[in-house]
């Protein structure tokens, strides 16, 4: 929202990863799992299992936004109590239940700048500050 609205945007070094899920591609996957015959009381990983830096994510914002701006990379102090890593095994998901995701990051990350840019748009957005 700070990138719809101009704002800076200033950041830790952004080495730390995560894995970003569209949401359709979750409840898909909630509901393969409901339906899926013989996994009643074990655990899986819903996710793309794929691991991307927080500089790398925000770069790939600013850029699918055609960089409206400049990201200030290093100005905020790391967390001392950052996780460094998050991301989900999805082997035994795609194993034993069949479900993979299928929309990539950058389709995911495409609709929710649009779905920001509709809402800041409308008004009366909470995103708005």
């Amino acid at each position: 929202s700070r990138a719809v609205q101009g704002q800076p945007l200033k950041m830790t070094h952004g080495t730390q990863t995560r894995e970003f899920n569209y949401v359709e591609d979750l409840a898909d996957g909630f509901v393969s799992l409901a339906v899926a015959p013989g996994i009643d009381g074990d655990l899986f990983n819903l996710g793309c299992g794929r691991e991307v830096s927080m500089r790398d994510i925000a770069v790939t914002i600013l850029k699918l936004m055609g960089d409206p701006i400049t990201p200030e990379f290093g100005t905020l102090p790391e967390r001392p109590i950052e996780i460094y890593r998050m991301y989900a095994d999805v082997v035994k998901t795609h194993e034993r239940v069949g479900w993979t995701s299928t929309i990539s990051l950058e389709d995911g990350l495409q609709r929710t700048i649009d779905w920001y840019r509709d809402a800041l748009a409308s008004g009366s957005s909470p995103f708005a500050s």
